[in-house]
């Protein structure tokens, strides 16, 4: 189970329907520009995690996504 507490809130809500091992985020409008997205993550177990990478999509246009980097969190 993973819990997602957003550390800046910027144009992004938590999207409460999302799946507990998931972390969901929704944006109805945003403004050109780079934007950063934080949360915090506590995992039930100690040791290393693998943190996938964020994807970003349009929902009126599924041909423009993103997708960043993952990370390894130990």
């Amino acid at each position: 189970m993973v819990e997602a507490v957003p550390t800046e809130t910027g144009p992004f809500a938590a999207v409460e329907t999302a799946p507990p091992s998931r972390a969901e985020f929704y944006s109805a409008e945003l403004p050109p520009g780079v934007h950063h997205l934080s949360y915090l993550v506590r995992p039930n177990h100690p040791g290393r995690y693998f943190a996938p990478g964020a994807t970003i999509e349009l929902l009126d246009d599924p041909a423009v996504w993103g997708r960043s980097a993952g990370d390894v969190i130990v």
